[in-house]
């Protein structure tokens, strides 16, 4: 789970392979869910406009909150990059 550092919102990663963003004042559910098979991990962008998320299958995926569209190719292969992807989830790449 992780809270956006703006403090409006909530993404959590479900045992259904999905990721979810909430309104943490209302705990009403945004958009669509965030397909990922065995997301584990969840985090915020610092301008709270982006998320990843990190699951068992050995990639980690970068999302658009406002469209909730998945950036790039979810390859193994392919590492994300930018220094908020360790500091937000303590992961290097």
């Amino acid at each position: 789970m992780a809270l956006s550092p703006d403090g409006r919102t909530v993404l959590t990663a479900g045992e259904d392979d999905q990721a979810r963003l909430w309104d943490a004042a209302t705990g009403q559910s945004i958009g669509h869910p965030l397909k990922h098979p065995g997301v584990s991990t969840v985090a915020f962008s610092p301008d709270s406009r982006l998320v990843l998320t990190a699951g068992g299958d050995g990639t980690a995926r970068l999302w658009d909150v406002e469209t909730g569209i998945s950036l790039g190719d979810p390859s193994p292969t392919r590492e994300p990059s930018g220094p908020w992807v360790s500091a937000r989830t303590g992961l290097s790449w």
